[in-house]
């Protein structure tokens, strides 16, 4: 019995050590604190003793400018990385650079030959920034010029961009454009360039039963899991997408969504022996009929995920409103009259479109807005010209404004004739509803955390446009002929409210 129960206790005490071992470790910031207070209070006696000195002995010009500059960028680099601490957006990398810098100015301080006074208050400074280096786990060594991170090989980390590694999305949209009998080319490459645009900083932290969290600084935390097995995963704004995502080892993570096409794929890549992050991010512009491929370069600023970069103060949106605030219940079917023509003949993406409610009685004479995508004179399957409809918002009447989401369930043109309605491939019957509301989230879903956390500020709206799926919960509007729905044409629509407003 005594056996058993020290197993049992050997066994929790290994599976606690596993655990702690998983799970990030943050530093002891009232520890890094006080070695900054001590660096400061030293840097500053330093520098009095450092000035009395230049002033009784000769030193060249050149020699004393040098130590002036390099004590000034010492204490740049430690008010940058005391202000980091405070926000709790330090790194290995900002130790790393304070490091460097303590080096230059280490240099500097030994070309003046300083008193024996001066040597002994630098030498107990370099062991508090010898001190800071152990605690962040960087190399240091201060006979060697630059400093040394303990690299993993593994995806765990935080990264920032390397921009002269990465493609140039601006060469890669002119090209796309260019090659391409697209109408509105500036329209088409501003798309193009918001879509592959890549975050700068990015966290990932690999968790138990293939459990990946990742982050940007253009999209909030969202965790998936990646054992490669289809699902529906919920994303920050309460909306569903169906993805695939595979983890292979601890040095690969393909993330694609799950449709007629591969519309949506993203792959992180650890290279250089865990030095560096390789995104490779492929989008297929159906509109353009090419498919794009842009690599983004990452340095590992940190062997752990520092979560926190997402700045949604920065961030944009085609509906200018991230209060993401809505009124209208899910499933209530609306009747609206629009305001506006809209042709396939003329109308481009992104239009913009106007319709008024005429019913029901409580959002009678509400104003409904949003813009068009996929507008195509010719389908990708049915052959047919298309008009994806895209909800944004809803002012009411009192002029309060609200968040709007929908699918489009019928269009009279102003002759009282029905526009069919259809969203290539969907299900038809009794459950074409149904298909149509959960196909039409899954490109915006799917663009926001592919777009966003790989690269593209206006992931969802960007999804309305790539790929066969509409975006935004809409659905297609087809006709055989050319599509010309005039002011004063009625469509309903049936409200699609995500599952974490209601």
């Amino acid at each position: 019995m005594t056996r058993k129960v020290l197993f049992g206790l050997l066994a929790a005490f290994f599976a606690l050590v596993l655990q702690l071992q998983a799970q990030p470790q943050r530093v002891d910031e009232r520890e890094v604190r006080n070695i900054l207070n001590q660096i400061n209070v030293k840097l500053d006696d330093l520098k009095y003793n450092i000035d009395s000195e230049t002033r009784r002995r000769r030193i060249s010009r050149s020699d004393e400018d040098a130590l002036l500059t390099s004590f000034n960028d010492l204490q740049r680099q430690l008010n940058d990385f005391s202000d980091k601490l405070y926000k709790r957006r330090d790194s290995q990398y900002d130790v790393s650079n304070l490091l460097n810098s303590a080096k230059n100015f280490d240099e500097n301080l030994m070309r003046i030959r300083p008193s024996f006074a001066i040597q002994r208050d630098w030498d107990s400074t370099k062991d508090l920034f010898s001190r800071l280096a152990n605690i962040y786990g960087v190399q240091w060594d201060w006979k060697r010029e630059q400093s040394t991170l303990r690299y993993n090989s593994s995806l765990t980390g935080t990264y920032s961009l390397d921009n002269s590694r990465s493609d140039d999305v601006r060469q890669i949209a002119e090209r796309a454009v260019s090659n391409s009998n697209v109408q509105d080319r500036e329209a088409a490459k501003r798309d193009i360039e918001t879509l592959l645009e890549p975050p700068q900083n990015i966290a990932i932290q690999l968790g138990r039963s293939a459990r990946v969290t990742l982050e940007s600084s253009l999209a909030p935390q969202i965790s998936i899991t990646a054992d490669g097995i289809e699902r529906t995963e919920t994303l920050p704004d309460g909306r569903m997408a169906r993805i695939r995502a595979t983890l292979r080892g601890q040095q690969e993570l393909v993330i694609t969504n799950i449709g007629d096409d591969n519309d949506y794929r993203v792959t992180f890549l650890i290279t250089d022996g865990g030095r560096t992050l390789r995104v490779t991010r492929t989008a297929t512009v159906n509109y353009l009929g090419q498919t794009l491929t842009a690599d983004s370069y990452y340095t590992k600023t940190d062997s752990v995920a520092r979560f926190g970069i997402y700045n949604s103060s920065d961030q944009s949106s085609t509906s200018g409103n991230q209060n993401k605030r809505f009124i209208v219940p899910n499933g209530i079917i609306l009747t609206g009259t629009l305001e506006n023509d809209i042709s396939t003949k003329n109308s481009k993406n992104y239009d913009r479109f106007t319709m008024t409610v005429v019913s029901p009685t409580e959002f009678r004479g509400a104003v409904i807005q949003g813009y068009l995508s996929g507008v195509s004179r010719s389908g990708r399957v049915s052959g047919r010209p298309q008009i994806t409809f895209n909800f944004e918002t809803i002012r009411m009447p009192n002029g309060e404004t609200y968040d709007f989401r929908g699918v489009v369930m019928a269009v009279t043109d102003t002759e009282g004739k029905t526009i069919r309605i259809d969203n290539e491939g969907a299900v038809k019957g009794d459950s074409q509803t149904k298909e149509t509301v959960k196909r039409g989230a899954i490109g915006s879903a799917v663009g926001a955390l592919i777009g966003a956390i790989a690269g593209g500020a206006k992931g969802a709206a960007i999804g309305a446009i790539i790929g066969g799926s509409a975006g935004a919960g809409s659905v297609v509007v087809q006709g055989k002929d050319d599509l010309d729905l005039k002011a004063g044409s009625s469509i309903m629509v049936q409200a699609t409210t995500p599952s974490s407003q209601r």
